[in-house]
């Protein structure tokens, strides 16, 4: 399934404002997109707030190139879910479980793990108005899309 599939639509509620760019990607990394970087970085867009599917695969893979690249990167927790998985010696581990120690190995080793309500506290505390949709949204030609809102966020670290 790919682009253009029932299940690989927008939801109604991140669906790309009038004008907002999308990049598609076929791999785990947002960044492995044609011209996303570039864009981000032509547009002096320096912070990325994160979400979506799978937070062991494409959400970690983006989050980890993203803070590489020296992008100030913020997961959501409660925006970002994955699946129970089969470990390679067919072990179960359910997926809060997975999720958790996704968040916990990229938790201010490549971003700042925050709620969605965190996030809008600092938008309004910079006394900014979240926009109407989101500012920029990548999505996978595979079944599972997934999303990368950017914003300028002051740093969240300590």
């Amino acid at each position: 399934m790919g682009v253009g599939q029932p299940s690989n639509e927008f939801k109604e509620e991140v669906k790309p404002i009038e004008g907002e760019p999308v990049f598609s990607k076929a791999v785990n990394s947002d960044f492995i997109s044609a011209g996303l970087q570039a864009y981000l970085e032509a547009q002096q867009i320096q912070s990325l707030v994160i979400v979506g599917l799978t937070t062991d695969h494409c959400v970690s893979t983006t989050a980890r190139m993203a803070g590489n690249l020296g992008f100030e990167t913020y997961l959501l927790a409660n925006a970002t879910a994955t699946f129970d998985k089969i470990g390679f010696d067919g072990q179960h581990y359910l997926a809060e479980l997975v999720h958790q120690t996704e968040l916990a190995s990229l938790h201010t080793g490549f971003a700042t793990v925050l709620r969605t309500e965190q996030v809008i506290e600092l938008v309004r505390s910079i006394g900014a108005r979240p926009a109407p949709g989101p500012l920029s949204v990548i999505h996978r030609s595979i079944p599972l899309p997934c999303t990368l809102h950017s914003s300028s966020l002051p740093s969240a670290r300590t």
